[in-house]
């Protein structure tokens, strides 16, 4: 008995949420903070290679000069980056009405 694989859905393509110049803009300050990529996408929800871009971008353009944590001990690292994400958690909600523009200047 032969058995017909179904014909598989299309898929349905993702809504794609447009980014707003603050919410760049907004990436490229707490990078120069020091940040991780990591941290900021978790903390805004979009995706790593997404928050990498802009990033990336604002690097060729020379607005943001790359760095590396490396060479640090990674206690000094793993403590330094608790300290900066409990900082942008209370910071986010301020954050967040800056890139609504609902504030004038970035907390």
């Amino acid at each position: 008995m032969i058995y017909w694989a179904k014909k598989a859905k299309p898929k349905q393509p993702r809504k794609r949420i447009p980014f707003l110049n603050r919410e760049k803009a907004a990436y490229v300050k707490l990078r120069r903070v020091g940040l991780s990529i990591n941290q900021i996408a978790d903390a805004f929800g979009r995706s790593r290679s997404a928050v990498h871009r802009a990033i990336k971008f604002a690097e060729g353009l020379g607005t943001l000069r790359r760095f590396s944590l490396r060479k640090l001990p990674a206690g000094l690292r793993r403590r330094s980056a608790s300290f900066r994400w409990q900082t942008l958690i209370k910071l986010l909600p301020k954050w967040e009405r800056w890139i609504l523009e609902l504030e004038e200047k970035p907390p």
